[in-house]
């Protein structure tokens, strides 16, 4: 209840706002946005209320006020900022310049030729200003490229893209100083690898990924061969020389040592809505690669960092499968329109509960994917038939199979319902019926998804499928994961 008068007297006022605003008329409203100082608002409302009413006094008020303040305070502003020893601040002193030409080109839209506004006089001398300024961010930027620093040329860039940007003629006249600054501020990289010590694993694998990413970082120019070898640090054969043969000035030489595993998991956890156990069944990889990072300047042979990365990973398969156990024992029941009694898997339910309440907990305590209105009816097995895995070989195989996406096993065939008041029994199918393979009458049975669940843990276990998922880890950790940390690592020492 405290929550609720909270949230009423906090949204209140500002309904009340929204109706006073709603209520207020346009000269009402540009003499509060003139209060603000947002004398375009304030011009724009005043020119819409003379418009409606010539005569409306205050409206013109307000319009020679917001006017005559805008054109002195954005005037003392320019030039202020104009007199200020940072360039930066100089330059800021064109945003004002575009407000001025808005004002005074609204003001003779509007023909009120008495306040003489002249907007292509405002344009001229902002224009002049622009001009002045891009010649001094030219200036800086060819004092900054002259250092003959490679940092002085990355600083000198972006002062060169504002120049241009303010006085679009100067890039045709100095369109020479910009390709020298990028060409001084650029550092043309090699990626070399050396061998992995899992000998299954080559560090070339990860190049491709490593180049596309570098072409993304800003004075990096990455020097791609057609033929690749690999070799140590310590012994790199000749690689330095290779780099510099295609006018490499930097090599980034990788030398990785790669682990890596894939394991058939079974997590079990108990249910909370009733006394038995939910297990999901998946293929777990974990990846560790221990990297030497050694940069290389090329042009004189230095180290310019020899440092160690380590990177490590876990997946699991997005193919999983799950199940809430059965009993290990089953019980011969005569049940509905059997023809004749059957040995079932008979799960014991929780006391003090029905087949609906039973469900409905198991859907919204336990995320179980049962239909509301529960059993028999509503869930339903994933097959009624045998089913041949032998031709799914991959995960992709399996994860096609769309039977499989997002069913839960319920590998007992009945629910079995004790009265604790007078001890009476009575029993639910699990599934709705259908005609099984050997029956002699229409029966409800969870023996195909028993059988087709166990299929399913072999084959998950299987050689074959570990190898398929082996493959998609090691592209997702060897070859982007590992390349994605190098790059942002070494990036920052290039």
């Amino acid at each position: 209840m405290k929550r609720r008068a909270i949230i009423r007297s906090s949204i209140l006022p500002l309904l009340l706002s929204a109706f006073l605003i709603s209520c207020l008329t346009p000269t009402q409203m540009a003499d509060q946005a003139l209060a603000e100082g947002s004398y375009i608002r304030a011009i724009e409302l005043s020119l819409d209320a003379l418009q409606e009413d010539p005569g409306d006094g205050q409206a013109l008020l307000v319009l020679s006020q917001s006017w005559d303040q805008a054109n002195s305070r954005w005037r003392a502003n320019i030039t202020g900022l104009l007199g200020s020893d940072s360039l930066e601040r100089r330059e800021d002193a064109l945003h004002i310049y575009a407000d001025l030409i808005t004002i005074h080109t609204l003001m003779k839209d509007a023909g009120r030729g008495e306040f003489a506004p002249d907007p292509d006089a405002i344009r001229s001398e902002a224009q002049q200003v622009s001009v002045r300024i891009a010649k001094e961010l030219l200036n800086a930027a060819s004092a900054l490229h002259y250092t003959g620093t490679r940092e002085g040329s990355q600083q000198a860039i972006p002062l060169l893209d504002r120049a241009f940007r303010l006085d679009p003629g100067l890039q045709d006249t100095y369109s020479y100083l910009y390709d020298l600054a990028l060409k001084q501020a650029t550092v043309r990289l090699f990626i070399f690898t050396g061998p992995d010590t899992e000998f299954s694993l080559n560090g070339i694998r990860m190049i491709a990924h490593m180049e596309d990413l570098f072409d993304r970082e800003d004075f990096v120019e990455v020097v791609r061969v057609p033929n690749r070898y690999a070799a140590p640090v310590d012994d790199d054969h000749g690689a330095r020389d290779f780099a510099r043969g295609h006018r490499a000035d930097l090599m980034l030489h990788i030398e990785p040592d790669t682990t890596y595993s894939v394991r058939l998991k079974n997590d079990r956890k108990p249910l909370s809505s009733a006394p038995w156990y939910r297990e999901t069944t998946y293929l777990e990889a974990t990846g560790r690669s221990d990297l030497r990072l050694v940069l290389i300047d090329l042009r004189d042979d230095s180290i310019i960092s020899d440092s160690m990365l380590t990177v490590e990973q876990t997946r699991r398969s997005d193919f999983s499968i799950t199940a809430v156990l059965g009993p290990d024992s089953t019980q011969k029941l005569f049940l509905g329109s059997m023809a004749a009694p059957k040995q079932l898997y008979v799960q014991q339910a929780p006391s003090d509960t029905n087949a609906l309440l039973l469900a409905r907990d198991l859907v919204s305590s336990d995320g179980l994917d049962l239909p509301s209105w529960g059993f028999e009816t509503g869930a339903a097995p994933a097959f009624t038939e045998s089913f041949d895995l032998s031709s799914y070989t991959t995960l992709a195989d399996l994860e096609g199979i769309r039977a499989l996406q997002d069913h839960t096993f319920l590998l007992f065939d009945v629910l079995q319902f004790d009265d604790p008041s007078d001890g009476s029994r009575y029993y639910q199918f699990v599934y709705g019926s259908y005609l099984g393979a050997d029956a002699d009458g229409r029966i409800s049975t969870s023996r195909y998804d028993r059988e087709i669940y166990t299929r399913l843990k072999d084959k998950l276990g299987s050689r074959e499928l570990k190898n398929s998922f082996t493959e998609r880890f090691l592209a997702s950790f060897y070859e982007r994961s590992l390349a994605e940390q190098i790059v942002q690592t070494a990036a920052v020492l290039l």
